[in-house]
């Protein structure tokens, strides 16, 4: 069985607004993050925040490798400024 966690930091971005929807499965949980294009920053910043809960089940590893997709779905020039995947460990 699939695990569901919801965290809800920040709103969820209306429909006309996302243009890049990740899922991320690792055993039996799976992780769907939608954002806007130019939200990546945004996104990382909740993944960081999601990673440090006690209450979530989302591991600094498995919150590595959704930042570094987060950032290859933006390498077409939208994201400049971030540090590389394996700084978020």
């Amino acid at each position: 069985m699939t695990q569901r966690f919801s965290h809800n930091s920040s709103p969820r971005p209306n429909a006309s607004s996302v243009t890049n929807r990740l899922v991320h499965k690792h055993g039996e949980q799976c992780w769907s993050f939608m954002w806007g294009q130019g939200d990546e920053e945004l996104l990382i910043e909740e993944i960081k925040l999601l990673a440090n809960d006690p209450h979530a089940p989302l591991d600094w590893v498995e919150a590595a490798l959704i930042c570094a997709q987060v950032q290859q779905q933006g390498s077409a020039g939208l994201i400049t400024d971030l540090p590389p995947p394996d700084s978020y460990l």
